[in-house]
């Protein structure tokens, strides 16, 4: 049994650009030339093809597979959650615990915190199919929340960065911008 239908397998394979063969291939007689030979003992004429055939040639057309359309869009945020929402993990190590909603992140993540000095959930991006939203809304400071160097989509990476290359600095950079980018983030778990 296939995996794919017949119509699939006809657009993967790019069948539709494939000219069909007919069982009887008619060749048509090779145009050929004479050519004059010097030299005494090679008999002074030889039949040679017209044109010269092409060192390499394809047995078929070359089929280019079919380009994939598809594209993954940004998820769009479900009515119950704004900024200020309080939500339930589902999933992970903080699975159970409140969280609260700050933004949604480009990559169509949520962004949440604990706050990590109440229940010990730091800054962490979530997809929104493992949380739950609840009625309780809690104010919060929008100059936390509007978009920063430090929260941004790949907010966990750029943290994980600074922690490990705060002794190897990068050309451009100083001890300060990296220690300030580093109290940004603390900042912002609480």
């Amino acid at each position: 049994m296939s995996k794919y239908s017949r119509s699939q397998v006809f657009a993967k394979r790019a069948l539709y650009k494939r000219k069909p063969t007919s069982s009887i291939a008619v060749c048509p007689a090779a145009t050929t030339k004479t050519v004059e030979v010097k030299g005494a003992k090679n008999g002074g004429s030889r039949v040679i093809a017209a044109a010269k055939a092409p060192r390499f040639y394809a047995a078929e057309d070359v089929a280019v597979p079919k380009k994939n359309r598809k594209h993954a869009g940004v998820a769009k945020l479900r009515n119950g959650i704004v900024p200020g929402t309080v939500l339930i993990l589902l999933a992970g190590r903080f699975r159970g615990k409140r969280v609260v909603f700050l933004k949604q992140l480009e990559s169509g993540l949520l962004l949440v915190s604990g706050p990590f000095k109440v229940n010990g959930v730091p800054l962490k991006r979530v997809n929104q199919a493992y949380v739950i939203a609840t009625s309780t809304k809690v104010e919060l400071d929008a100059s936390k929340v509007r978009p920063s160097p430090v929260v941004s989509g790949g907010f966990i990476c750029f943290r994980n960065f600074i922690r490990f290359r705060s002794r190897e600095l990068s050309a451009g950079e100083t001890m300060d911008q990296i220690v300030d980018i580093q109290e940004g983030a603390q900042s912002l778990e609480t």
